[in-house]
C-alpha cells in the first residue's frame, strides 16, 4: 500500500480493521477461505509502518504531518506470518 499526499496534511491518522467473524488476538488480520468464509488457522497478515507493527482493530495510529508539496509516503509493509498451529 503507498499513501500519496498533494499538499500539506497535519495529523495523519490511520485505523484497519479485520472484518472477518474470527478477529485476532495478536491484532493482525486473519486469513480467510473462499468457499466457506471460514478462517485459516496459521496464516495471518502483519501490517508495519516504518517497521513498527500496526495493531488492528485497535485505535487509530498517528503518522505525523507531511510537506507543503507532492510527498509520497512511505508504504505501509504487508508481511505474511505463520504461526504453529498445534492440532491434538
Amino acid at each position: 500500500m503507498e499513501l500519496e499526499c498533494n499538499g500539506m496534511a497535519e495529523n495523519i491518522r490511520m485505523r484497519f480493521e479485520d472484518a472477518g467473524a474470527s478477529p485476532l488476538p495478536v491484532s493482525n488480520i486473519g486469513l480467510y477461505d473462499a468457499a466457506g468464509g471460514h478462517k485459516i488457522d496459521g496464516l495471518e497478515i502483519e501490517l508495519r509502518y516504518n517497521g513498527n507493527h500496526i495493531d488492528v482493530n485497535g485505535s487509530a495510529v498517528n503518522i505525523g504531518s507531511y510537506g507543503s508539496g507532492p510527498r509520497l509516503w512511505e508504504g505501509i509493509k504487508c508481511l505474511l506470518c505463520h504461526r504453529q498451529v498445534l492440532c491434538r
